[in-house]
């Protein structure tokens, strides 16, 4: 009994003495080099930015963006290439040259 009862004073002593956990900050967007946490309105822009500017690179003919987000998308939409691809087909004139 005597056992039982020095490990519970030592640990109790032991809890006593170290001091408590500090918890970190929450980033949900993340953190900084420095450790900061990332602005969130900055990292969305950017993020959409990324997006906005990678679509070209993927497909030519899905819109980046859905049609509720044109009033906040920096580039016009090529119409031009849409009208071709959905409307009506290229006009394409072969000529051949003769010498």
């Amino acid at each position: 009994m005597r056992a039982t009862l020095s490990v519970l004073l030592a640990a109790a002593a032991l809890v006593a003495i170290l001091p408590g956990a500090q918890a970190q900050l929450r980033c949900p967007e993340g953190r900084t080099s420095a450790g900061e946490c990332v602005n969130p309105a900055l990292a969305q822009v950017m993020r959409k930015s990324a997006i906005i500017n990678a679509q070209p690179k993927i497909s030519y003919t899905a819109p980046p963006l859905l049609p509720s987000e044109d009033g906040t998308y920096l580039l016009p939409r090529d119409h031009h290439e849409a009208a071709n691809l959905y409307y009506y087909p290229p006009v394409i004139r072969s000529t051949t040259l003769r010498p």
